[in-house]
């Protein structure tokens, strides 16, 4: 019988309208299944926090993304027909002072982008760029050394925090700049930043240090939930989840699950996936009851796992108070994070009117901003909004427990999707990953490219990773860095990217070339990149003098523009040179 004969039959609730449960909702009714979306708000939970200001659809909170690192969110969203802008992530740093520590501006040559540090005026700056360009090389060598990510690589069982200690990185760098940076990225405390797995960390900064632009969904995430939803013909909400009863289906005449609403309705499913946070889905899970003659469920390692995800609660406010940015106007970037002392959190505040600037041809009449967790009393006329987000961590421990979660997906019709189910950074990306895996393992495939997570064994044959038939599970940790490793998920770094393997003396030559690259871009982000932006700090300092801030600055940010597309122009030209002359 086919996959899809199969699933048409199949009755499946999902808990949660998330991205997550929307994506799974979505797929497993194009596949045949007849689906029904549970939600306890009175809205579809990814836009509930969205709003209009301006007349212009602002997503709460800010979500960008870009293709290196969000593979399966790419997919789905070109599958929908999702139109893409471009958007300005360049970032601020200041102290509690709103006064200037480091900054960097996102200079753009068609669909790839870099990071430029700013004007460098004191000796802790130039130590801060120093060690960004430090962490820029070390992400570059990742990519050329993935084995280093792998489980029992060097850098397994280390923090990020312990990490940067052990490659004694400046404290300003540490404390001021970068753990603020992951932590306003992930929308957690300072804490909380410092103990993600170095693995993860690094893996994800090596994707956005240096390749293509971040994108936005050009009309916002409401386009999404409403293309995700468009083919459901059942949608509950205000639908909190009273109890579930799982039942024999082979000797019952029903399905096998039966959901108890708190209205006391009662629905009967073949499956059941649950795509709410890992704490509420651990607190469903012990309550379930299981019908007589049936092995206890859920299992203790399952539990054990879910209790393993930390979660933290933030708030983001949309608001129109100026406060929260730097106190130099100059000095306003797309996203502003301030620090201050014995804080546990970073307050970082998005300039909407800047990210938006872009291609998305939107424009606000007034300035807007949009901070999480602030550190600074807001004036409560200009608060537009404000919404409260409960937020997964990772840990060490919850990374390891993912391997336990994947072994026990679809037992007695129990599935769970979300980003703590999936590795990497707990973002956008990890919600469509796993959607994909469970939608695979109930009906069948899926109506777009969606990569595969593939593993080669001891004696070379490769096998695939999942929970579809014929697949291996518990292995799902090792394979999304192996198969990331092996340039499957992720566009290869431009700066590295190696000729193809040929025989002989072209074999030779390659690897000259290839070598010859890498030294290349050592050389660039270890010595040119710092050297030119002392002397760029100089000129800037001496062209505001003459020209003032505003003006100064602009010819500045010129200037740089002018330098990379020489940079880039001379790539193109040594890229040419070493596979015509070298190679042939």
């Amino acid at each position: 019988m086919s996959a899809a004969a199969t699933s048409s039959s199949k009755r499946v609730a999902v808990v949660g309208s998330g991205l997550a449960g929307l994506t799974t909702a979505h797929l497993l009714q194009k596949n045949g299944c007849e689906v029904e979306l549970f939600e306890k708000a009175s809205a579809v939970g990814m836009d509930a926090g969205s709003l209009d200001v301006d007349g212009v659809r602002v997503d709460v909170p800010f979500r960008v993304i870009t293709p290196d690192y969000y593979p399966y969110l790419f997919s789905l969203y070109n599958y929908l027909d999702i139109k893409f802008a471009a958007a300005d992530y360049s970032m601020g740093f200041t102290d509690e002072h709103a006064k200037s520590i480091w900054s960097y501006t996102n200079i753009a040559l068609g669909n790839f982008q870099m990071s430029i540090p700013d004007s460098i005026r004191r000796g802790a700056r130039l130590a801060v760029t120093r060690d960004w360009v430090r962490l820029v090389f070390a992400c570059l060598w990742i990519m050329r050394n993935p084995s280093l990510l792998r489980p029992g690589g060097r850098l397994a069982g280390l923090t990020i925090g312990q990490y940067l200690e052990k490659e004694r990185y400046g404290r300003e760098f540490t404390t001021r700049v970068f753990i603020p940076f992951i932590a306003s990225l992930l929308t957690c405390s300072l804490s909380a930043a410092e103990s993600y797995p170095a693995t993860v960390i690094l893996h994800f900064i090596s994707k956005v240090v240096c390749g293509t632009r971040i994108r936005k969904a050009k009309n916002g995430v409401q386009e999404v939930c409403e293309l995700l939803t468009c083919n459901l013909n059942k949608v509950h909400l205000n639908s909190s989840i009273d109890r579930v009863v799982l039942h024999d289906k082979g000797r019952s005449e029903k399905r096998q699950v039966l959901l108890v609403t708190a209205d006391g309705k009662e629905h009967w499913f073949d499956e059941i996936v649950l795509a709410t946070p890992a704490d509420t889905a651990a607190q469903l899970l012990r309550s379930i009851e299981t019908e007589k003659g049936l092995d206890e469920f859920p299992p203790r390692a399952l539990l054990r796992a879910l209790e393993s995800v930390i979660y933290e609660d933030t708030q983001v406010f949309t608001h129109r108070d100026e406060s929260v940015m730097p106190a130099r106007r100059a000095e306003w970037r797309g996203v502003n994070i301030r620090t201050a002392a014995k804080r546990d959190h970073a307050m970082a505040s998005h300039w909407i009117n800047y990210v938006e600037r872009t291609t998305s041809g939107f424009t606000l009449d007034t300035e807007v901003f949009q901070t999480v967790d602030p550190l600074v009393p807001l004036d409560k006329a200009k608060i537009i909004s404000t919404t409260a987000f409960h937020r997964s961590l990772v840990t060490i421990e919850s990374q390891a427990q993912i391997n336990t979660i994947h072994r026990h997906q679809g037992q007695c019709g129990i599935w769970l999707v979300g980003t703590y189910t999936s590795p990497g950074v707990p973002l956008l990306e990890g919600c469509v990953r796993t959607a994909v895996d469970v939608v695979r393992a109930i009906s069948g495939n899926v109506p777009f490219a969606a990569p595969h997570m593939m593993r080669t064994g001891p004696s070379g044959v490769a096998y695939e990773v999942g929970l579809g038939p014929d697949m291996v599970r518990g292995e799902i940790v090792e394979a999304y860095f192996e198969c990331d490793a092996a340039g499957t998920f992720a566009f290869p770094c431009p700066l590295l990217a190696s000729q193809a393997i040929k025989c002989g003396a072209a074999a030779h030559k390659s690897g000259l070339a290839a070598r010859l690259r890498a030294w290349t871009a050592w050389l660039g982000f270890m010595v040119v990149l710092p050297l030119l932006s002392v002397l760029f700090s100089a000129a800037g300092a001496a062209t505001r003098g003459l020209l003032g801030t505003d003006l100064g600055s602009r010819v500045q940010l010129a200037a740089l523009d002018i330098l990379v597309y020489l940079a880039c122009m001379g790539q193109l030209t040594y890229k040419w040179a070493t596979t015509s002359i070298l190679i042939e």
